[in-house]
């Protein structure tokens, strides 16, 4: 608890007060659907499945706007180089920064998929359908996308070498998550997708962070 207090909450508080990257992926969002539904004025609107696969994939790139940022103010801090110098394993509080990140950044997207369907006008009963997928998928995505956002610190140009590097390990993710979607549309049992991602980012959560370790320390 005394960690909690002494890093957590200072953290999670300044991000909240000097990063804007979430505000960055809401407005993103809303964007999105708002020109999706000015395009469908004079054209017959598509169907349920095409608009909840439309949801999902702008979920997934709106986690991509703020993986450019995610170790950025800390590196250029010098504080990432102080706890790789008088931390033995890094690994514990990697996974500490990535949930305030998830906090800070993944749960406000979380927060405004409800609006986000009633933009798009889906039925109501599937915002509990994408909050889980979101919730078992978002650790994944993050833990991957953490990994190319390491490895791509202080280049110049790093969005594009993060996308580059990240999208072809998301794209695992994105068709399991398609598949519980067309699944859930067509009235089907959809456990089996929604738990192989919940699995996903459990491997995420365990693995992910020694990875980001060991890119990090390139750049001692």
């Amino acid at each position: 608890m005394s960690w909690y207090k002494s890093y957590v909450l200072p953290v999670l508080s300044l991000k909240l007060k000097r990063e804007v990257v979430w505000l960055d992926s809401l407005l993103f969002l809303f964007l999105f659907a708002i020109i999706l539904q000015i395009g469908l004025i004079h054209s017959e609107p598509p169907t349920v499945q095409v608009r909840l696969l439309l949801v999902w994939l702008v979920l997934t790139l709106s986690m991509l706007l703020g993986l450019p940022r995610l170790f950025y103010q800390e590196w250029s801090s010098g504080i990432l180089t102080y706890y790789q110098v008088v931390s033995r394993d890094l690994a514990p509080r990697i996974n500490w920064y990535l949930l305030i990140w998830w906090m800070s950044f993944t749960l406000p997207l979380l927060l405004a998929i409800p609006a986000l369907l009633w933009l798009l006008s889906i039925p109501g009963e599937f915002i509990g359908i994408v909050v889980a997928l979101w919730l078992a998928a978002s650790p994944a995505f993050l833990g991957v996308g953490a990994i190319g956002s390491a490895l791509t610190l202080g280049l110049n140009s790093n969005a594009l070498l993060i996308c580059v590097l990240i999208l072809p390990l998301y794209l695992p993710l994105m068709i399991v998550g398609a598949k519980l979607l067309l699944l859930a549309t067509l009235g089907l049992d959809f456990s089996g997708p929604l738990y192989l991602l919940a699995a996903m980012s459990l491997l995420a959560v365990l693995f992910c962070p020694f990875a980001i370790r060991g890119a990090l320390r390139c750049h001692l």
